[in-house]
């Protein structure tokens, strides 16, 4: 018999994959670009994007201590995604 999900795939794993990810895309990414030239950095659509990043975190960590993913949840990810993008 298989395991469960969250059996096979604990919290740790996930947030940290994320936060990692993110991490990366927010600091070294950034990094790269401004050692290769001078270029402005747009407030909004960075301070959007990172809101939205520490909200994934966060909504990720609570459906993996709750160890389900109900149409309530599924549906406030999807909107949230779909906003953040306007």
């Amino acid at each position: 018999m298989s395991k469960k999900f969250h059996e096979k795939f604990t919290t740790p794993t996930t947030v940290t994959e994320m936060s990692g990810a993110g991490v990366f895309l927010t600091t070294i990414v950034v990094g790269a670009v401004s050692l290769c030239g001078s270029f402005h950095l747009m407030e909004r659509p960075f301070l959007r994007d990172l809101v939205f990043f520490i909200f994934a975190i966060f909504f990720t960590f609570y459906i993996c201590y709750d160890h389900q993913i109900t149409l309530f949840e599924s549906l406030c990810t999807y909107f949230a995604h779909y906003f953040n993008l306007l």
